[in-house]
């Protein structure tokens, strides 16, 4: 049986003064921060504290500016909250060009990251899509130093047939993704903008500040590279990763109404990780954490709960 203090009795109570005190402490101001680590100069989006780390890798022609709602809504917890721009992508560093492949390079970026920040702090890795993709990958090697993993839609493990002839083109898509880089910055960047906002359930529904934080890195020559590197991207993702080696909880996170990565590239990760928690959220697309974002800030307070009680 639960018993209640009193309201004086609750407010003379150690505990709670702890962890009154403790809340009056977190701080609550999102900023941006330029960080080397491991040979990588980048953009984190970040807002300190001094519990586990929550680490969060952003989806394809994405930035670490995909997170701030999120972090917004997870002000009164005393997480250290970080958001980082993947390499060719924001203010990261550069992708390598050919013969290198690029999802190798996403996932070093991210051994990196984690080895710089669980060092200090339990760690929680967040991705979305290739960065969902990227965090399970990245886990594989670092199971001591993941405490968990969310991934949401992650990039399929394998692409449909004719997204594979797409993928094996060899000469008219790097052509045409090369002339996209010569129209002019406010065409290509309106017309990224209406296909990012066709990957969300109902875009008018969205805090316009995320499709400006979008924009903000999509002008005709980004158009051009983010082009070109989906299409190497391609050519990569049937690959395996051996997820079976994951031991850590792992969430996988898809919404019902994803037409981008629709659910049904769930069964693959699901067969792989038998032990994962599958989730599928109502009136969401692709972008779980801007479209479900409380519903994500709970499953995180959740986690790190249990990190911090453990």
């Amino acid at each position: 049986m639960s018993t209640q203090l009193p309201p004086q009795a609750a407010a003379k109570s150690p505990h709670v003064r702890r962890v009154r005190d403790r809340l009056a402490a977190v701080p609550t101001t999102i900023e941006s921060r330029t960080l080397r680590f491991a040979g990588y100069r980048t953009r984190a989006v970040l807002r300190e504290g001094s519990g586990p780390t929550v680490l969060c890798l952003h989806g394809w022609s994405d930035s670490a500016d995909a997170y701030r709602p999120l972090m917004q809504a997870l002000s009164r917890t005393d997480a250290k909250l970080v958001a980082l721009d993947f390499p060719g992508h924001g203010e990261g560093p550069r992708l390598a060009p050919r013969p290198q492949r690029v999802l190798p390079q996403m996932t070093a970026f991210a051994l990196a990251a984690i080895d710089h920040y669980a060092a200090h702090a339990p760690l929680i890795l967040l991705g979305h899509s290739l960065g969902g993709r990227t965090a399970l990958a990245a886990a594989v090697q670092r199971q001591r130093q993941v405490a968990a993993v969310l991934a949401l839609a992650p990039a399929p493990l394998r692409l449909r047939l004719w997204l594979r002839a797409v993928a094996a083109e060899r000469w008219l898509i790097p052509r045409a993704a090369r002339l996209l880089g010569l129209l002019p910055d406010a065409w290509a960047r309106r017309r990224y903008l209406q296909g990012h906002r066709r990957t969300f359930f109902a875009p008018d529904m969205v805090d316009p500040q995320v499709f400006a934080d979008f924009a903000r890195y999509c002008d005709a020559r980004r158009m051009a590279q983010y082009t070109a590197g989906l299409h190497r991207i391609g050519g990569e993702l049937g690959e395996s990763l051996e997820l079976r080696a994951l031991t850590m909880p792992v969430d996988l996170v898809w919404g019902r109404n994803d037409t981008l990565v629709p659910p049904a590239a769930a069964r693959a990760y699901r067969a792989q990780i038998p032990h994962a928690r599958y989730v599928e959220l109502d009136n969401c697309g692709h972008n779980p954490a801007q479209e479900q974002t409380a519903w994500l800030a709970a499953r995180l307070r959740e986690l790190l709960a249990s990190l911090q009680s453990s």
